[in-house]
């Protein structure tokens, strides 16, 4: 192939780093149930010759790491089908209106808003506290821990209409503020599923894993018919980055809520700091520093 004839010794040294990148990224992403698109896309963009490609080689790298740690949640009953529905669908529509009319918006102060929300929701995951009481905690060897049939889902029929309602809310609301700033939010999305809704975090980590899938492969279609995409980078870093979210998505149903809970915060608390990094470059000119 010509583009492996034309790869360099620092190339090389890029594209390997990148690998081992996603390799860790898809592994803690498939684990607590989140795409981490945001630190990929560094190193997408360390690795790719062309940074404009990076975004659309990103979010597809995402979108395959979701759906290899989407399956393995799949395949041990831990997707609620419901919820993806209700919460999944009006999150789609939410972010092509918010897209859509993006250029209209404050988008450094709702980054701030978005940063705030994450940093505050992982500090409780973290914590295992919510309005002053704390989550129960399981022992990994126990059966709740361990048997997928005894996690606690949803079906249609049994949901009142205000839950309805209110998982259709949260996940236009989540989708709209993620239109509007260029993220798929799954951070903000995640606790709402385990705090609002209260839904076992094992479960509310695979179906928002497969709502981020979803979000990032429509999100790819537009990058993809602008051809913005580096193949090299996207076979490599997807490779490792599927491969690691499998692995990842493996270990969810090993660890204690208590302690799948912790990771989630660590995680969200990490991811928060580029937000607002980026809330700061996209601060208005009138504003002096």
């Amino acid at each position: 192939m010509e583009w492996m004839q034309s790869l360099d010794l620092l190339q090389v040294v890029r594209l390997a780093v990148a690998a081992a990148g996603g390799l860790a990224t898809g592994f803690v992403g498939g684990m607590v149930g989140l795409a981490l698109g945001r630190p990929r896309l560094l190193l997408v963009y360390w690795a790719a010759k062309n940074p404009i490609d990076a975004a659309g080689t990103n979010i597809l790298v995402s979108s395959l790491a979701a759906a290899t740690g989407a399956w393995n949640h799949f395949r041990e009953h831990r997707i609620d089908f419901t919820v993806l529905a209700l919460m999944g669908i009006p999150s789609f529509v939410g972010a092509f209106i918010g897209g859509f009319f993006g250029g209209h918006a404050p988008t450094g102060a709702l980054l701030i808003v978005v940063g705030i929300l994450t940093t505050w929701y992982g500090y409780t995951l973290i914590k295992g506290r919510r309005g002053g009481r704390r989550q129960r905690e399981d022992n990994p060897g126990s059966a709740s821990a361990e048997d997928p049939a005894v996690l606690t889902k949803t079906s249609l029929g049994s949901i009142p209409v205000h839950r309805r309602l209110l998982e259709i809310s949260l996940g236009f609301i989540i989708g709209l503020f993620g239109g509007l700033v260029g993220l798929i939010l799954g951070q903000l999305r995640l606790p709402a599923m385990i705090e609002v809704l209260r839904m076992d975090p094992r479960i509310a980590a695979g179906t928002n894993l497969t709502i981020g899938f979803f979000t990032g492969l429509f999100g790819f279609i537009g990058h993809l018919l602008h051809l913005e995409v580096d193949w090299p980078v996207l076979v490599i870093l997807g490779a490792t980055s599927m491969v690691g979210s499998y692995l990842g998505a493996k270990q969810t149903g090993r660890i204690s809520r208590r302690t799948l809970m912790r990771w989630m915060g660590i995680v969200m608390v990490i991811t928060s700091l580029p937000i607002f990094w980026l809330a700061y470059t996209q601060r208005p000119s009138w504003v002096g520093f």
